[in-house]
């Protein structure tokens, strides 16, 4: 399958260009790279998270799957007096920072696919999230759920948080550290 678009220029380099008024009909492959040229200068990921009173270590025996970050509650937090208020156990998208987003949180479920009914239960126990985090320098590419992801999504209940922000090319990303200009 693939998209329909219309306003395609059409006519060579020496013929004065039109905008077609019909319809084009244009490949997933084409309608990706499209995506991935948008993404290319933006900074995106997702990730499963859990955040409560529980052992992370715990956690991590019941799933049988490692994860990309946890935090104990009580430990303190670098560079300050305070300590952390509660448990977290996160499991990332393995894709590049440039990928879709929409391609990490398929990328995160397919993880929590491996060992379902175990996901699902920390998921219900302790409220499971899905985070999406985009740092959008040069454009915002837009955020679109197919059906199967919205219920693969609702299979495991969680809820999504979308921590989006928007970047002039000269200000500095406070994650990476780097400047766009």
């Amino acid at each position: 399958m693939g998209t329909i678009l219309s306003g395609i220029p059409l006519g060579g380099a020496n013929k004065q260009r039109k905008l077609a008024r019909t319809p084009v009909f244009v490949s997933h492959w084409f309608k990706a790279t499209i995506m991935d040229w948008m993404m290319s200068n933006n900074d995106c990921y997702a990730y499963f998270a859990l955040a409560g009173s529980f052992d992370p270590d715990a956690i991590t025996s019941q799933l049988g799957v490692n994860p990309t970050r946890a935090t104990r509650e009580g430990d303190p937090i670098p560079k300050t007096t305070l300590r952390k208020k509660c448990s977290r156990w996160e499991l990332h998208s393995r894709l590049p920072r440039t990928a879709p987003l929409e391609s990490h949180v398929s990328d995160v479920l397919d993880q929590l696919d491996a060992q379902e009914i175990a996901f699902k239960g920390v998921s219900q126990r302790f409220g499971g999230i899905m985070e999406l985090v985009g740092y959008f320098y040069d454009s915002y590419p837009g955020l679109v759920f197919e059906r199967e992801i919205v219920e693969r999504l609702a299979k495991y209940g969680l809820s999504v948080d979308f921590d989006f922000y928007g970047w002039e090319r000269d200000e500095t990303n406070r994650d990476t550290g780097q400047t766009r200009s």
